[in-house]
Formats: structure tokens, C-alpha cells, sequence
């Protein structure tokens, strides 16, 4: 159960006992480790070995907003931000408080759904946010997110609400996959998305960089403020 360390030099493991699943590891610019579990979000600081788990704590609007971890990203302000299966949080690493995301059904501005499946920044510091209900993208300076669907009558459109993947490449495009409407690519220059159906994507990790060619399943997306 739990977590293990692999040390090249020894060739031995180190195991950290959780007793739960550990889906989501990231490691920040501080070299902090973070764990996402189904009971909350857990640091490991690597000087010290303290681990710190972080849960929600109903009585507290500045906790975590749900203990299942799906996705942990950090952004260029040092701040976290975790996608939970019951919304989506920045958090404040200073403070150690978390500011909550929520759907709010008369809020068209707000986040589509509370179940957040994945979370990218891009080159240009926009953070993405797959959810199970299409893709969000979160514009900073107005605390709003702009929704990205698929509109049947618009080519151009998202090709699937149910966005799995997230990832940008080294030139900067942005890749996007969908559970059942196959790869999207980004267009920033055009605002819009080319998609790759899925009988299209055959992609095999011997045969092709994995940094050019991109193995997920999205496409099209309208920008719906």
C-alpha cells in the first residue's frame, strides 16, 4: 500500500504507507512532493520526510473542497490549483487556504461541473479545466470561466463535452482528448479546433517522439462566455 521511492544509486525502495490509492504525484518548483488520494491531498517534504495531509473539513469554507484527487498543476504564481471530484481549488501555499471553484447552475460564468477530470496551464499562463461536463477555461482578471462545448452545428466546435486529456507540446499547441469524439488541436491564431477522429489515431510510443505526436482523444471547441 502507499507510495514508493526509487533510489538509483542503492537500487532500493523507500515506502511511504498511505493506505489508500495515490492516482495523481506531482512534484512543485520547491521540490515539495504532493500525493493526490481518495482521503485528501497529501505534501511530502523531502528534507525532513514530514507528510502533511490536507482534507476537507465541512465546518471550513478554506479546506479542501473534496478529498478525491484527480489532477494537482502549478501555476506561474507558485500557487497550486487541485481538481477534486467535488470542484476545484487554489491553493495558497503561504497561507496554506483553499479557494474554491463550484458549478453554480444560474452562473453561466461558472466552473461546468464540480467533477474536474484534469487541469493544464498554458505558455500563456491560462489555465484549462476538464471537467465532466466540457472544457473551462479560467480568465484571471475577471475570476469567470469561459465554457468550450461541442456544438453540432459548428464543425469548429469541440468534437466532445467529456474532455479526458490535456497537453501542451513543445511548440506550443494544445492537444486535447476526448472520451468518444476522438484529438483535438488548438488553433490560437483562429480561435478554434481541427479534429483527428479516432479511427485516425493509431499512435505507437516506439515509433514517434512523445512530445510530437500526442495520444488523446478531443477536438473542437467554441469559446461560449
Amino acid at each position: 500500500n502507499g507510495l514508493d521511492k526509487f533510489d538509483r544509486e542503492s537500487q532500493k525502495f523507500t515506502n511511504y504507507q498511505f493506505y489508500t490509492r495515490t492516482p495523481v504525484i506531482y512534484e512543485d518548483s520547491n521540490e515539495y512532493l504532493w500525493y493526490g488520494t481518495n482521503v485528501g491531498l497529501f505534501k511530502l517534504d523531502p528534507a525532513t520526510k514530514i507528510l502533511t495531509n490536507f482534507k476537507n473539513q465541512p465546518e471550513d469554507q478554506k479546506s479542501l473542497s473534496g478529498n478525491s484527487i484527480t489532477s494537482i498543476i502549478e501555476d506561474n504564481k507558485g500557487d497550486l490549483w487541485i481538481g477534486t471530484s467535488d470542484g476545484l481549488n487554489r491553493f495558497d501555499r503561504e497561507s496554506e487556504n483553499f479557494s474554491r471553484f463550484f458549478h453554480d447552475p444560474v452562473n453561466p460564468q461558472s466552473l461546468s461541473s464540480n467533477i474536474v477530470i484534469q487541469l493544464l496551464q498554458d505558455r500563456n499562463v491560462r489555465i484549462w479545466v476538464a471537467t465532466l461536463d466540457c472544457l473551462n477555461l479560467y480568465n484571471t482578471d475577471q475570476d469567470i470561466f469561459y465554457l468550450i462545448k461541442h456544438v453540432p452545428s459548428i464543425p469548429e466546435s469541440l468534437s466532445d463535452n467529456l474532455v479526458a486529456n490535456l497537453y501542451q507540446d513543445q511548440s506550443g499547441v494544445i492537444w486535447i482528448g476526448t472520451l468518444t469524439g476522438g484529438l483535438n488541436k488548438f488553433s490560437e491564431s483562429y480561435n478554434r479546433f481541427h479534429l483527428f477522429p479516432q479511427d485516425f489515431v493509431q499512435i505507437s510510443h516506439q515509433e514517434s517522439n512523445p512530445d510530437e505526436t500526442i495520444r488523446s482523444g478531443i477536438q473542437d471547441s467554441l469559446l461560449d462566455s
